[in-house]
C-alpha cells in the first residue's frame, strides 16, 4: 500500500479564524469600493461637467446615492476590480500587507492623518535642518501637532532611514509640496513594495499630484526596512489602526 503524499502548508485547509479573518477583509473592500463618493480621491470624483463638490451635494440624498454611486464605479472602474483574486492574496500575513490593507480602505480623515504621518518621517532630515522659527510654525502648521512631533523627537531615533525615500532635488527637494502630497506619494511606494496587487487600486485613493509630476519624482521606491518601519509608525501613532496589527 502507497502512503500518501505529505501536505506541504499550502495545501492545509484554513482555520474557521483565518476564513472570518478573509470574509472581513472582503466585506470592508467591498465596501470602499460600492461608496466611490468617499473611496475615491476629489479630484477623481467627476462626472460629465459636475465635479466632487456638486456630486457630494447630490449624494447626500438617499435616492439618488445608489445610482450616482454605481455611475462613478463604472468610470472609474470600480465595477471592474475583481475581488476574488484580491482576497485570495491574503494580505494580513505580514505587518506591511496589513499595513497596505489599510491604506486602500481607511476612511479618507485616516488616511490624510497616516499620510502627514509617513510624510513627517520621510522629510525629518529636512524640518531638523530648518533654522528659522518661521519656516518650523509652518511646517508644523502644515504636518499637524502630532506628525511634527514625529518629525523632530521620533523619526531621528526610530524610523531614520525612512529619510531615504526624500528624493527631492537639492536644496528645496519637496519644498512646495503639502506634507500631505509628501505623504500619499510614500504611502503609494510603501502598497507597491508590500503588496502589488493593490497598487492599482490604490491609486485611485490619491490626488493626481501624489502619483504624477513633482510629489511622483520626489519619493523613491521602498525597499522591506522602509515597509517594516512605516508599518511600526502606524501601529504607534494611527489608535484606529491598532486592531489591524494587533
Amino acid at each position: 500500500m502507497t502512503s500518501a503524499p505529505a501536505r506541504t502548508d499550502g495545501d492545509l485547509p484554513q482555520s474557521r479564524e483565518s476564513r472570518a479573518g478573509d470574509l472581513q477583509k472582503l466585506a470592508r473592500l467591498a465596501a470602499c469600493l460600492a461608496d466611490p463618493l468617499t473611496f475615491l480621491a476629489p479630484d477623481r470624483v467627476t462626472l460629465g461637467p459636475l465635479d466632487a463638490a456638486d456630486l457630494g451635494a447630490i449624494g447626500r440624498d438617499p435616492a439618488f446615492r445608489g445610482p450616482l454611486s454605481k455611475a462613478l464605479a463604472r468610470a472609474a472602474g470600480l465595477d471592474e476590480v475583481p475581488l476574488g483574486p484580491l482576497l485570495l492574496a491574503r494580505f494580513g500575513e505580514l505587518p506591511g500587507e496589513r499595513l497596505a490593507f489599510a491604506f486602500v480602505t481607511a476612511r479618507p480623515a485616516d488616511l490624510d492623518a497616516a499620510a502627514r504621518l509617513l510624510a513627517a518621517a520621510v522629510l525629518h532630515r529636512r524640518v531638523l535642518a530648518m533654522v528659522l522659527k518661521a519656516d518650523r510654525l509652518a511646517v508644523a502648521a502644515a504636518l499637524g501637532p502630532d506628525a511634527f512631533t514625529v518629525a523632530v523627537r521620533e523619526a531621528p531615533l526610530l524610523y531614520a532611514p525612512l529619510a531615504a525615500l526624500d528624493r527631492g532635488p537639492s536644496p528645496g527637494g519637496a519644498d512646495g509640496l503639502a506634507p500631505a502630497v509628501v505623504g500619499l506619494a510614500a504611502a503609494a511606494r510603501v502598497v507597491a513594495a508590500a503588496a502589488p496587487d493593490l497598487t492599482a487600486l490604490f491609486r485611485l485613493r490619491l490626488p493626481e499630484a501624489a502619483v504624477s509630476g513633482a510629489a511622483g519624482q520626489a519619493v523613491g521606491d521602498a525597499e522591506p526596512l522602509h515597509v517594516e518601519l512605516a508599518a511600526k509608525l502606524m501601529a504607534r501613532r494611527m489608535p484606529s489602526w491598532q486592531a489591524i496589527f494587533a
